[in-house]
């Protein structure tokens, strides 16, 4: 997930700062649920920002060293924990679309890359550095992300989606940038993969380069959802659970 992380953060924080303005006049139920949810997007951000972190600090010696030894141990090492933060996003998700919908449904289409479950984001980018083998040699391979995905900008999307409530019929490459790419999940069309061999210095420099930038966007999100909860919720709602409150599922 981490070589697209800030297109993640973007969405949130857009999220987070269109809510913010709204009154939240639920009905208890709903008001758990919708704490719930967003408690436990903080925490998945939390946790994709420990990853990174280890991530970056371990490029950080593999380019001092002058291999990627070290960095290929910390994917091998990192698999699981990114999967499970991956599965922990997913597992929300339903639950976080009825949160936003309960406010707005229009901004709740706009951020759905965040829940959009096999043509999400989320999905495409699960697996954004993978361990391969090239005769041999251990090689990483990595979904290289165009500037351009952090430079969207949500509001003109927003804008967008209102004046076309009923776009069903349109097709995603007849559609200007950025809809194709945040509607119609086309993703391919501003990623490309990169290859790093061990004493690749160049390419992990760049790497670097990249999840420091995308690992900004994303802590600045989880930032201001922090704000966000401590201003909409009670610490007795936050830290509220019941096995008898029903979870909504896709």
């Amino acid at each position: 997930m981490i070589t697209g992380e800030g297109f993640i953060g973007k969405l949130i924080y857009f999220l987070v700062t269109k809510l913010a303005g709204k009154k939240m006049d639920l009905l208890l139920d709903d008001r758990k649920r919708t704490c719930r949810a967003f408690t436990e997007l903080y925490f998945c951000l939390e946790r994709l920002e420990d990853i990174t972190d280890k991530f970056i600090i371990q490029l950080d010696s593999s380019i001092q060293t002058g291999n990627a030894i070290g960095l290929i141990n910390e994917v091998l090492v990192q698999e699981h924990a990114i999967e499970t933060v991956s599965n922990r996003f997913f597992s929300i998700g339903a639950e976080l679309e009825r949160a936003i919908d309960l406010f707005d449904p229009v901004l709740s289409r706009s951020v759905s890359q965040i829940f959009g479950l096999k043509f999400s984001f989320l999905f495409f980018i699960s697996k954004s550095i993978e361990l391969k083998n090239e005769s041999l040699n251990n090689i990483l391979e990595y979904k290289n992300p165009s500037p351009k995905v952090l430079d969207i900008n949500l509001d003109s999307y927003y804008e967008w989606l209102q004046n076309h409530p009923n776009n069903t019929d349109m097709i995603a490459k007849e559609i200007d940038w950025p809809v194709n790419f945040i509607k119609y999940s086309d993703f391919d069309s501003l990623y490309d993969y990169k290859v790093i061999r061990i004493h690749d210095i160049q390419e992990l420099i760049k790497l670097r380069d990249i999840i420091d930038l995308h690992f900004q966007e994303l802590t600045k999100a989880r930032e201001r959802l922090r704000e966000f909860i401590i201003s909409q919720f009670k610490i007795d709602e936050v830290l509220y659970v019941s096995k008898g409150l029903e979870r909504y599922e896709f």
